[in-house]
């Protein structure tokens, strides 16, 4: 992380990821860097693995690839398939404040650098509504899940 300085490095040598966190959402230019640098081989790891697993004399029926900026990447264009899962703005801020430990100004500051929900859902080929109880989102993966097993 030579680009932000040493200052983000603990003793131990790993990032301090909060201190980088403060820095890429308080400055959009910083941020447009670090995306410059994470993105590309993050694509191009992405674009690895699915080949590999395409190339497998038995390959999987379906690959999950877990990508939280996979819209502002451009990294849709490598899926088949889209699910976007969903929960509403108070929910979100209030599940980030006890995982994390942000305030919520921290956590508008995320919300900005992303999607806006909206337009991620319009995008997406499935949407799973994570609003409600664990079941409830384990109910809904579970038709997906057989949705797309029955769609092969």
């Amino acid at each position: 992380m030579q680009e932000f300085g040493s200052g983000l490095l603990r003793s131990d040598g790993s990032l301090d990821r909060s201190a980088l966190a403060q820095i890429i959402f308080s400055d959009p230019e910083a941020r447009n860097r670090l995306n410059a640098l994470l993105h590309p081989p993050v694509l191009a790891e992405i674009t690895r693995r699915l080949e590999e697993l395409r190339g497998n004399a038995s390959p999987p029926a379906v690959a999950v690839v877990v990508a939280p900026l996979l819209f502002e990447t451009g990294a849709e264009k490598l899926m088949e398939k889209v699910i976007v899962v969903i929960a509403p703005e108070q929910e979100r801020i209030r599940r980030l404040k006890k995982r994390d430990g942000l305030t919520e100004a921290e956590i508008r500051a995320r919300f900005a650098a992303q999607l806006p929900p909206d337009q991620s859902r319009a995008r997406a080929d499935w949407v799973i509504d994570n609003s409600g109880d664990l079941s409830e989102t384990e109910w809904q993966v579970d038709n997906l899940c057989g949705e797309l097993i029955s769609s092969l």
